[in-house]
């Protein structure tokens, strides 16, 4: 997979003016904590493979600023701050590069307007990043999925990436975690997974209940002022 998304990154990379300013982030999480050492925790993912490949990359490709999230910084509110970091390094007309390389998991849909989040999803659940202190397993009296990073939390941040950028630069989105897509890589023979088939969700919860009581939401919005994104995810299947 590494391989494949240096290949990439070489293509889109090749063809922009010299005067276009090149800014990446990139979040790779190798070991979560306790990573293989118990039933209920992340396997480790092999992340920084992806993070020394991509870094050999942007310097070829002469990027303007790499910034690197890695392991015990990648948190929720890392990420979160990092990817508002990059919105505001990001200037009109910029190649802008955002990677993420870690587990991605399915949790649970709410709806809850002030934080940007609708039910909106046809299966009940919404696709999340997993961050390194989120956890893999709902408990009622625990963790309830407040640090994995919803599809529509990555989106917001992405949206004010591409509307600072304009329509004369470009983002890429690179998410090698499940859920994410439909490659899948293998490490040492065996089959890496980046996710799980556990889903963060309370005891008994039932997507019909859920699908039936809001309307889904569609993007009616004028995206003339966004930049145009391209996004290349690889997941198990």
């Amino acid at each position: 997979m590494r391989y494949f998304i240096a290949g990439v990154l070489i293509f889109f990379l090749a063809f922009p003016l010299m005067a276009q300013r090149k800014i990446a982030l990139i979040v790779t999480i190798d070991n979560y904590p306790n990573s293989e050492k118990c039933n209920d925790c992340w396997p480790r993912t092999y992340a920084n493979k992806d993070l020394n490949e991509l870094w050999k990359v942007f310097h070829k490709q002469k990027f303007d600023i790499v910034d690197t999230l890695t392991e015990s910084r990648a948190t929720r509110k890392g990420i979160m701050k990092a990817l508002d970091d990059l919105a505001k390094k990001a200037e009109k007309g910029s190649i802008v590069v955002f990677h993420f390389s870690g587990h991605g998991q399915q949790i649970y849909d709410v709806d809850d307007p002030a934080k940007g989040l609708y039910i909106d999803e046809a299966d009940g659940y919404d696709e999340a990043l997993v961050p390194y202190d989120a956890k893999r397993l709902y408990s009622e009296n625990g963790y309830k999925g407040e640090n994995h990073i919803r599809d529509e939390e990555l989106g917001a941040k992405l949206d004010t990436i591409r509307k600072n950028i304009g329509r004369s630069g470009s983002l890429l989105v690179l998410a090698d975690a499940c859920y994410s897509g439909t490659i899948t890589r293998d490490v040492k023979d065996r089959g890496i997974f980046r996710g799980t088939s556990d889903k963060i969700e309370p005891p008994g919860y039932i997507r019909a209940q859920v699908i039936g009581e809001k309307n889904f939401l569609y993007n009616n919005r004028d995206d003339t002022a966004f930049c145009p994104m391209v996004v290349i995810s690889g997941s198990a299947q």
